[in-house]
């Protein structure tokens, strides 16, 4: 009896160990799995500069593809000129090629589209920076909707937004005294010599103009493009392409190769 007890007792010790170890490959088979889990995390985005051709490794827990080309093209937004609209006359017989308010009104209505519609990853840098870029392009819309009318109807420079910018400009642009707007001009053309490289031919180039049949138009364009819009400009949102923006996109990866042609 003490024989078969013994006898049951080892072989419950056996199925005991055997038991355990059936527990210890079940508690490791989690593991494997989990490895593999982190394998397939990662995704790869591939995305160029104007010089290089990138190819990032992303946490795919974080972020999307479609995420990050929609933050890819936010970035590339930064730092330049968000419409291509054609507002800007340097001369008179300019004037006739500028962009028309239709053309202008379309491009807006694009692009704004085209900005609000972005699926960018769910950072509040990211989301602050569209914000900003939205704020940026309705700025620009608004300089080049009265830019393109100021030249052949200054009143219209009177009365918006961008009024108290530049007073003593539009006084001179509106005024019925043409030799407000002449001195203006020339005050104007004394300005930039001082800082620019050939300040001889920017008072030769004022003589011919200023003695030019047309000189009232020449007086106009250079006030509303060298005066007026230089100064607007100064005050509406930019949205710099700088080191921080830089290093915040590049830091949504996990590593980057990159192949860059000679500059």
């Amino acid at each position: 009896m003490k024989t078969a007890f013994i006898s049951l007792l080892f072989c419950l010790m056996i199925a005991s160990c055997s038991d355990t170890k059936k527990q210890q490959v079940k508690e490791q088979e989690p593991g494997e799995k989990t490895s593999q889990a982190e394998k397939d995390s990662t995704g790869i985005f591939k995305w160029e500069t104007e010089l290089c051709e990138n190819e990032s490794t992303f946490d795919a827990r974080r972020y999307s593809p479609e995420e990050l080309a929609g933050t890819h093209k936010l970035w590339q937004m930064t730092g330049g000129i968000l419409l291509e609209v054609n507002d800007a006359a340097f001369k008179p017989d300019q004037i006739a090629g500028l962009s028309t308010l239709k053309e202008l009104d379309a491009e807006y209505a694009k692009k704004k589209k085209e900005l609000l519609d972005l699926k960018i990853v769910n950072e509040s840098y990211w989301i602050e920076t569209k914000k900003l870029l939205a704020k940026a392009m309705k700025d620009e819309y608004d300089l080049s909707r009265i830019a393109i009318q100021a030249y052949t109807n200054p009143e219209i420079l009177k009365g918006n937004r961008f009024s108290k910018v530049c007073p003593d400009l539009i006084k001179a642009l509106t005024s019925s005294d043409t030799s407000l707007l002449m001195t203006s001009w020339k005050e104007l053309v004394k300005e930039k010599c001082k800082t620019n490289g050939s300040p001889e031919y920017l008072m030769k180039r004022f003589e011919e103009e200023y003695n030019d049949p047309d000189r009232v138009m020449y007086a106009r364009v250079e006030l509303i493009t060298f005066g007026w819009i230089n100064r607007v400009n100064e005050t509406i949102t930019h949205v710099a392409n700088d080191e921080k923006v830089n290093e915040r996109f590049h830091n949504l990866f996990l590593k980057t190769k990159s192949e860059c042609a000679e500059p």
